[in-house]
């Protein structure tokens, strides 16, 4: 994770620059629209965002294993959706796990296997033999990269996934953050991951604030 640093330290004039404009920005907003509600505003972005936070869950891990959305809490999150099935899927669960175990303790990672259902992994000799897959897959993976079983509490998220694999970013609110990646190279996973580390830090939260300001108006 070296590169993480030295890509950290190469956008912080960017973002410095960026943080200067937004508040300026913010000034000149004070005196243009001083007669508008700023209430609004916020009760505004608060719903936009909504759309882009992670739902709340409560599952099971392939080994039976309670899980519940708190364990989003407090670190940033990557979330790897993918199936038993595809090829690429293994690939990227693989590079995933090689990542995870060099990982700094902010940020954690999950597998959710598109295709075990937590309700209905033994009904039927198909299915079990899927959970059987997807255990042998992921048994290299270390202890922060669980792989969990999806059921009803995560269709608004799944819903949205076209193909897989796909691998997304949380905050420590739970939000969605930077771009989804559907590649499973795992030099590209490492500059996102990086990428989106420089977006979840202080200093960048403050400038979506400020963002959230300005272009979530009723």
């Amino acid at each position: 994770m070296k590169a993480c640093k030295a890509m950290i330290e190469k956008n912080k004039k960017l973002l410095i620059l960026s943080l200067l404009a937004g508040l300026m920005l913010l000034v000149a907003d004070v005196f243009i629209l001083s007669d508008i509600d700023r209430k609004n505003f916020l009760d505004t972005s608060s719903k936009e965002n909504a759309l882009f936070t992670f739902p709340r869950f409560r599952t099971s891990d392939l080994h039976g294993r309670t899980v519940t959305s708190d364990i989003l809490s407090g670190k940033t999150t990557v979330v790897c959706v993918w199936t038993t099935e595809h090829d690429e899927c293994r690939d990227a669960v693989k590079s995933i796990c090689a990542l995870a175990g060099n990982a700094p303790n902010n940020v954690q990672f999950i597998g959710l296997v598109g295709d075990i259902k937590s309700e209905d992994i033994l009904n039927t000799p198909a299915k079990r033999q899927r959970l059987f897959l997807a255990r042998e897959i992921s048994a290299e993976c270390p202890q922060n990269f669980p792989q969990l079983m999806v059921n009803d509490d995560f269709f608004p998220f799944l819903s949205r996934i076209r193909t897989v694999p796909t691998i997304c970013f949380l905050d420590g609110n739970g939000k969605l953050i930077g771009q989804p990646v559907t590649s499973s190279d795992p030099n590209f996973l490492e500059k996102e991951l990086c990428r989106v580390l420089d977006i979840d830090s202080p200093r960048s939260r403050a400038l979506r604030q400020i963002q959230d300001i300005l272009l979530y108006r009723p």
